[in-house]
């Protein structure tokens, strides 16, 4: 399939030629290409009837969910703008990251676990507010804003401006700001245009599905979403690669190792991704080896040194074949990833460029990867 300029134009392509397909699936919700069409199809013009313009932020605090992958392709239908928050920033961490990017909107939570968002986003909007208002849409029981369900109806009005919102469109347009710290501190914005989101989820679902066909999986897949949509992993590369791919999303709120093998085994899931703690907090549990993981071909790594134990340990006790990705948040997400037949002896001493500690300056230069860069393959 040939790559799209917008993120919305995967979701039309699908929804086109395979209507009936599963695009994505929470507990008990499941919605096919065609639903998922509608559906943010009717939450664009319910952003243009509240007067959220091309441009425009809107601000989440969802874990992955429905709600999420909804509100990010309707927004970049209209053109606007989504900065994904964490779900866990508590007062000061949210008026801090809200005052810089002035939202037009906030899509969140009512509650967590163990957090009041409601209370939080009461205070924090009343500080905010001078002229504008924001509007503010809830999932959960709330004693403040609308209910997040009143953005899937459709505005017939707004149907031609809509239009003209998706033809004026240009592909170094804004469409995701992320927090990043790094090593350095204190997040700071990264802002993602639609070109580089598209372009990095079409490039990684391609390489994602060579590597599948190399191990004897083709065409369209089912894949985990767990990741939280404030990391460039969670937003990018398990949501918007999926979409590329035309894949069928699992959405996990949450992730729980248990959870996570019992999907894998249930659903046979055939590649997951996480960071290398993640692993390694599986293979503590004591009921790891009663799990059958035969359907598990793909384990991706990212983000952090990976140990020649560790990846040995994945090899034996999780999944057969291993690839690590380089990346960052500021270029989109992975820039490389190593190959299926690389040895993880070389994976080990250096593949994953981001083990040696680097300044600010130096990520901002680009420096080469290090001494294991010969093993990479790039996405461009």
């Amino acid at each position: 399939m040939k790559a799209k300029r917008f993120l919305w134009q995967y979701v039309e392509h699908w929804a086109s030629v395979d209507p009936d397909f599963t695009a994505m699936r929470c507990d008990k919700k499941s919605y096919t290409y065609s639903d998922f069409d509608e559906m943010t199809e009717n939450m664009a013009t319910a952003f243009l009837s509240a007067g959220i313009n091309p441009g425009d932020m809107i601000a989440t605090l969802l874990p992955a969910s429905i709600e999420y992958i909804t509100a990010l392709v309707a927004a970049d239908k209209i053109g606007a703008v989504v900065t994904a928050l964490d779900v866990k920033y508590k007062k000061a961490e949210l008026k801090r990251f809200l005052s810089h990017v002035r939202p037009k909107a906030i899509l969140s939570l009512a509650r967590t676990q163990d957090f009041d968002l409601e209370s939080a986003l009461e205070s924090v909007i009343q500080d905010l507010e001078s002229e504008d208002t924001i509007a503010l849409y809830m999932v959960g029981k709330t004693s403040i804003g609308q209910p997040f369900d009143t953005l899937y109806m459709l505005d017939p009005e707004q149907r031609t401006r809509l239009l003209e919102c998706k033809a004026r469109q240009k592909p170094d347009d804004g469409l995701l700001v992320i927090f990043t710290g790094g090593t350095t501190g204190v997040p700071k914005s990264a802002m993602l245009s639609k070109e580089n989101v598209t372009a990095m989820a079409e490039a990684e679902a391609r390489i994602l599905a060579n590597s599948m066909e190399g191990i004897g999986i083709k065409g369209r897949i089912k894949s985990l979403a767990y990741l939280p949509p404030s990391h460039v992993g969670g937003s990018v590369e398990m949501i918007c690669s999926a979409i590329a791919a035309g894949n069928e999303i699992i959405i996990h709120d949450t992730w729980s190792p248990k959870r996570f093998l019992e999907t894998i085994e249930k659903e046979s899931i055939p590649w997951i991704g996480g960071v290398p703690t993640m692993y390694a907090i599986i293979l503590l549990l004591p009921e790891l080896d009663s799990y059958d993981l035969s359907s598990l071909k793909l384990a991706i790594l990212s983000g952090e040194k990976v140990k020649l134990d560790l990846l040995n340990q994945i090899k034996s006790r999780i999944c057969p074949n291993i690839m690590i990705g380089y990346g960052s948040t500021e270029a989109g997400s992975e820039i490389s990833f190593t190959r299926l037949d690389d040895p993880l002896e070389k994976i080990a001493s250096g593949t994953d460029c981001r083990s040696r500690r680097q300044s600010s300056a130096g990520r901002r230069k680009r420096r080469s990867p290090g001494p294991g860069k010969a093993y990479h393959q790039f996405l461009f």
